[in-house]
């Protein structure tokens, strides 16, 4: 259980690569409260496409049940959407700074946004107390899905694409699919799980420093900072590189 490592996923090089994930202020402290991280259901993101195939897919289906009609063009297509419900995502950024898109992007005020700074060995290591189900984490392919194919077969890889639009996100993903007991179908996730579901780590491994918004004022970094404290977690908290005056 816990991390593992699976074919169809490919980390990034080095263990101590760098992974920011930017959120709102109120998230970070339900982390810091349920000792979790949360991770969003497939279908709950932002881009429609998650969990899609591209065309050529779709061409290669077709041309596959035309010449031995079975219905499996159809049957994968159920799947990959069904897969939707039932797939899990923790999402990072890899940089070895931060980015100020993914500021205003990941955050409904950017005053209250938060960032973690993190590196792959210790987003690994942090799962580590966490026995239910297994992790894998990868870096996302952003490709053309008007001339490139997506891996068949295997139900992660449609989650492990995403368009070239989306490539600025340089993302890393941890990726969860729960297995549900064989009475349940696979046409819905758990009522609980509706939005996403909570995946224990050890927040002391897992956080290595936090960002405060650029555009914060500065209380807010003083309250992360005693937040943190009430809850045990002894880190650093930094403002934003972003915020430092400009030299003429």
């Amino acid at each position: 259980m816990s991390y593992q490592k699976h074919p169809l996923f490919e980390p990034p090089e080095r263990d101590d690569a760098t992974l920011w994930r930017y959120m709102d202020f109120t998230k970070f402290v339900w982390m810091l409260e349920n000792r979790s991280l949360f991770f969003s259901r497939a279908d709950r993101l932002s881009d429609s496409w998650e969990g899609a195939v591209s065309e050529l897919n779709v061409i290669g289906r077709q041309l596959t049940e035309f010449m031995a009609p079975s219905g499996e063009a159809d049957n994968l297509a159920r799947l990959n959407e069904a897969m939707r419900l039932h797939t899990f995502i923790s999402c990072w950024h890899e940089n070895d700074h931060e980015s100020a898109a993914l500021w205003r992007l990941y955050s409904r005020s950017e005053e209250n946004t938060v960032a973690l700074r993190t590196t792959l060995q210790r987003l690994r290591s942090s799962f580590d107390c966490y026995e239910t189900h297994d992790i894998y984490i990868g870096k996302v392919k952003y490709i053309d899905y008007s001339k490139e194919r997506i891996p068949e077969g295997n139900v992660y890889a449609p989650f492990l694409y995403e368009r070239k639009s989306f490539a600025h996100e340089n993302e890393v993903r941890a990726v969860v699919q729960p297995i549900w007991p064989s009475s349940e179908p696979l046409v819905g996730s758990p009522p609980s799980f509706e939005h996403g579901m909570p995946v224990s780590i050890d927040l002391s491994t897992l956080v290595e420093e936090v960002y405060v918004s650029p555009t914060s004022p500065t209380w807010i970094g003083a309250l992360a900072a005693a937040v943190s404290r009430n809850y045990g977690i002894q880190v650093g908290i930094r403002r934003s590189s972003l915020a430092s005056d400009p030299m003429y």
